[in-house]
């Protein structure tokens, strides 16, 4: 159905070039991190919001300020990049606009035309106007012919105060929901925690005291018992009786050694073990030699994934955006490549995200990149998703801390993390600590799929606020309103006269110059 079928017959059907001054585009200048002017770009709108504090300074300033400087009021709208997003700028610093901006100054009441912007009827506009082939775009042209339904201009007002109104609810129920998750995160931690700290199981070891072992006679057995051996899916350990005895010498001083970033209040139960992790697997970082591939040899699709930081995550491994690389460049790489049971530990950027990989993958080959380790041989002494959940627990975490340097691009030293302690309890205990934690998890996993669909709702909503708002259906109409043709008529009347105003300053220009 037509739109102008569909809104009331006190509104007309515009476009946005109608009801807006003529549309400017903005100033092509490098960023710098020092100036006196800000230069506003299409990454400081993107949030719908500006954080001045993070938007850079013109290199070179313009001749022309006058000609692109930011007003209060101004509504710029991305061309290209993340098209079609758009923000009203309120009180601004001195800056300017960049060239992929444009600059937008409305005759109608300026919340009204933001909000349109916001609108799934304006989004829609917007994907079937993009253009171009490496980058799509939209141009000043095609965003002045998108239509947008004008209601009279006290209606507009109205609207916009109904809009906010309902915005403001809709924020406050969508304000607990994030606070109510990120509660559940603070959970999430405080079960892993209180884990690898033996409360989650210290009524069994309570009712099962007169069969543990301890600390020392734990490895003894560990030494020895073949048959535990047999009984894992683990890759077999490399029985070194040294390694062995050296961790068992280590043991009572590192339970309480404050370097390794363990509070001694948070020490586990006595017979638990704290062992280094070099102690207990082998290490492998990725390739950084001379075929580490380059931006050129990613391929979208192809014989080898090549994991990068996004396809490991708290969760577990995700593949929503993968890169890949082809058999060649993959066997030319002397590291890095991934096998049933491997751990992988993420150790550049954001350090700490982890990822069993426990069962076959539908790719030719899997490697890892240089920002990551590769844990695998871990000993018969450690079950595979225990260690995993360990390694994501505040024990490393607090570890990882210690060592930060507050770079922007933080990184983990392999040698650093080798040294990294770990509490390795034995085995039944491990299995129940894992059946605890899984159980536990799972409750908050769900809770928190539930938080996510009424957070999806709500943006849901909002796009059916704005959907009513623009087709009239959001307040009622006032008869008494001025229709808004005469109020379109008198916006035609004063563009009219401020290009007449413009075509004589011109004139005049030109007059004096001769």
């Amino acid at each position: 159905m037509n739109i102008a079928q569909t809104i009331p017959k006190t509104w007309v059907l515009a476009t946005v070039g109608d009801v807006c001054c003529q549309t400017q585009y903005g100033y092509t200048t490098k960023a710098s991190n020092r100036g006196d002017l800000r230069l506003l770009r299409t990454s400081d709108i993107t949030s719908g919001s500006i954080d001045w504090e993070t938007v850079p300074y013109c290199a070179e300033n313009p001749d022309d300020l006058e000609k692109y400087i930011v007003k209060d009021g101004d509504i710029l709208v991305s061309r290209a990049g993340s098209v079609g997003v758009s923000c009203l700028v309120t009180k601004p610093r001195k800056a300017v606009f960049a060239s992929y901006l444009i600059r937008l100054k409305p005759f109608i009441d300026r919340r009204f035309l933001a909000y349109f912007l916001q609108s799934p009827e304006y989004w829609v506009t917007i994907a079937d106007e993009k253009m171009g082939i490496a980058v799509p775009n939209v141009n000043a042209k095609k965003l002045k012919s998108i239509s947008i339904p004008i209601p009279p201009a006290a209606e507009q007002r109205r609207i916009v105060a109904k809009i906010e109104e309902l915005f403001s609810e809709l924020d406050r129920g969508i304000e607990s929901l994030i606070t109510a998750r990120a509660k559940l995160e603070v959970y999430r931690q405080a079960v892993l925690k209180h884990a690898f700290e033996g409360k989650l199981t210290a009524q069994w070891r309570e009712e099962n005291k007169n069969r543990l072992e301890s600390a020392e006679r734990f490895i003894a057995h560990m030494r020895t018992d073949r048959d535990l051996h047999h009984k894992t899916d683990l890759v077999e350990w490399k029985y070194d009786d040294r390694k062995w005895r050296e961790a068992g010498y280590r043991l009572q001083g590192l339970s309480n050694t404050v370097a390794i970033g363990i509070n001694h209040r948070d020490v586990a139960p006595r017979n638990w073990l704290w062992l280094r992790i070099e102690d207990v697997c082998d290490i492998v970082d990725g390739d950084r030699g001379q075929n580490y591939p380059k931006k050129v040899d990613y391929l979208p699709d192809g014989y080898c994934l090549f994991l990068n930081a996004k396809n490991v995550t708290t969760r577990g491994f995700v593949f929503d955006e993968c890169q890949f690389i082809s058999e060649e460049k993959h066997l030319s790489l002397r590291k890095g490549s991934v096998e049933i049971g491997d751990i992988i530990f993420t150790s550049r950027g954001t350090i700490g995200n982890v990822a069993l990989h426990s069962s076959p993958l539908d790719f030719g080959a899997i490697r890892i990149n240089s920002g990551m380790f590769i844990l695998r041989n871990y000993s018969p002494i450690l079950i595979g998703e225990y260690f995993t959940w360990l390694l994501l627990s505040p024990i490393i975490a607090r570890q990882i801390k210690r060592l930060n340097s507050g770079t922007a691009q933080p990184q983990l030293p392999i040698r650093e993390f080798k040294q990294f302690v770990i509490p390795v309890p034995p085995i039944p205990e491990q299995e129940l600590i894992l059946r605890t934690i899984e159980a536990q998890l799972s409750s908050i996993d769900a809770i928190e799929g539930d938080l996510s669909d009424q957070l999806n709702l709500g943006s849901v909503a909002r796009q059916s606020i704005l959907k009513n708002a623009f087709s009239g259906q959001l307040i009622a109409q006032d008869p008494n309103d001025e229709p808004a043709s005469v109020f379109l008529d008198r916006i035609n009347a004063e563009k009219a006269q401020t290009t007449k105003n413009g075509e004589d300053e011109e004139k005049t220009k030109k007059r004096n110059f001769a």
